[in-house]
């Protein structure tokens, strides 16, 4: 019984001893480490989202199962910030909300695509959807405006 509880207790260590990363006020990931220090974490190319390029997202259907998502990006930064994919994925996870609000069957939900459009610093993310609609399967869409102020915050357009 005590190996199995050292056994445990040692499986647990490497869990607890991981450094976290939150986000300071201006946005920027930060790295606390297990000594009390912090540093900041630089963001490359791929923490953003850039002009014509494609990735995959993991989002939920209306079953809470895990659907991958592909992402399609249009950007004119101009003089805007640059908008970050943690910053897309909470816009994504907003824009959602309406779409399974407004459905009658909610386990119909599916989500295909996403397209997010990006002018200085104005940002229109839309999600085409599959859901069932008096027993039909139907292709939907919805849209939601973002805003980026001058700290790099991501905020809802109302």
């Amino acid at each position: 019984m005590n190996k199995l509880l050292l056994i445990g207790t040692l499986g647990l260590l490497p869990a607890l001893g991981n450094a976290e990363l939150t986000t300071n006020s201006k946005g920027e990931k930060v790295e606390q480490k297990d000594n009390q220090t912090s540093a900041i974490v630089r963001l490359t190319d791929d923490d953003y989202i850039l002009d014509g390029k494609y990735y995959d997202v993991t989002l939920k259907d209306g079953n809470k199962k895990d659907v991958i998502v592909n992402v399609s990006t249009f950007v004119d930064q101009k003089d805007g910030k640059k908008l970050t994919r943690d910053q897309a994925l909470f816009g994504i996870k907003m824009t959602e909300i309406p779409i399974l609000d407004g459905l009658k069957n909610r386990h119909s939900y599916v989500p295909i695509n996403v397209y997010i459009y990006q002018v200085g610093n104005s940002v229109n993310i839309t999600i085409e959807y599959f859901a069932k609609i008096y027993g039909a399967k139907k292709i939907g869409a919805n849209s939601k405006e973002f805003t980026i102020d001058q700290n790099g915050e991501i905020h809802i357009v109302q």
